[in-house]
């Protein structure tokens, strides 16, 4: 059986997409924000993906696997407040907010769904 390598998982995928997403639209947001919102949002957004790596890396100890999904899944939410601040600010257009909610809710979704399946064979 072939190993899966992180950056062949689906959720992966999606938060790096989304990640370099944020990072293409904030380009645009007014430079005075960017250490109050552009930076930490595009932090954790990358975070999402950082923890999820070493997560993935680390799953032959089960508790470490489980612990830095769960850091990634934080991220995800973090990232989920920002995009609602961003969004309010009047710097993200709604049709991104709706689309990159979407996508953060899936990658919680598909992390919680691991760390159940993880904890259900241990």
């Amino acid at each position: 059986m072939k190993e899966v390598a992180y950056w062949e998982l689906h959720v992966y995928a999606i938060a790096f997409q989304s990640a370099m997403h944020i990072y293409n639209i904030s380009k645009q947001w007014p430079q005075e924000e960017n250490d109050s919102l552009t930076a930490p949002l595009r932090q954790a957004s990358r975070q999402v993906c950082t923890r999820m790596a070493a997560a993935w890396n680390g799953r032959h100890d089960t508790t470490r696997f489980i612990a830095g999904l769960h850091e990634s899944a934080s991220y995800a939410a973090t990232v989920r407040v920002w995009l609602n601040f961003a969004a309010e600010c009047g710097y993200l257009a709604e049709n991104d907010r709706e689309q990159l909610q979407v996508n953060y809710d899936d990658i919680d979704r598909m992390l919680t769904k691991m760390i159940l399946d993880v904890e259900m064979k241990a």
